[in-house]
């Protein structure tokens, strides 16, 4: 009875550790260049990192080489239109970086984060979240915050120079 109470922990332990181990999925970039733009609109469950850069246009996948397919990057009258072709479902999201220079609009749709890697360097941007849509931004200009009804508000750090209308 003893014999077989320590063989089956020995082959519990075994299997435990067989099991736990998962394939680390692979990060793969690729990169993509657009024309000028002055504002963003991000349709699809992603993160997006903006990037103030004097070069700006590039633009930055990064995740899953797989899922790439999924994300549409389009510039129509001045907007950068993110989107998805369809949900992004998945247990690794997919961030796209935006290298920008002069934002003047953000628009956050679709339960999509976006944050700047760095200060944004704009006289005003206009930010609207929607549809569970999240920003963190810094920036060295004025900020006007506006969202939907079904958008939560919360300003971490209130300075001169921020407007928030919650609708």
């Amino acid at each position: 009875m003893k014999v077989k109470t320590i063989l089956a922990a020995l082959l519990l332990v075994a299997s435990t550790g067989v099991f736990a181990q998962t394939a680390e999925k692979k990060q793969a970039v690729k990169k993509t260049e657009v024309s000028s733009f002055k504002s963003i609109d991000v349709d699809a469950q992603i993160d997006v990192v903006l990037i103030e850069d004097t070069k700006p246009g590039g633009i930055y996948l990064v995740g899953e080489e797989k899922l790439f397919g999924d994300i549409k990057l389009a510039v129509k009258d001045g907007e950068l239109q993110i989107t998805s072709r369809k949900d992004m479902n998945y247990k690794s999201r997919i961030t796209v970086e935006v290298h920008v220079n002069g934002l003047e609009k953000i628009t956050v749709q679709k339960e999509a984060v976006v944050f700047s890697g760095n200060t944004i360097r704009s006289g005003k941007i206009s930010v609207l979240l929607v549809g569970g849509g999240k920003a963190s931004l810094k920036s060295s200009g004025d900020i006007s915050i506006s969202s939907g009804e079904d958008t939560e508000l919360m300003v971490l750090h209130k300075t001169a120079g921020v407007t928030v209308v919650n609708k």
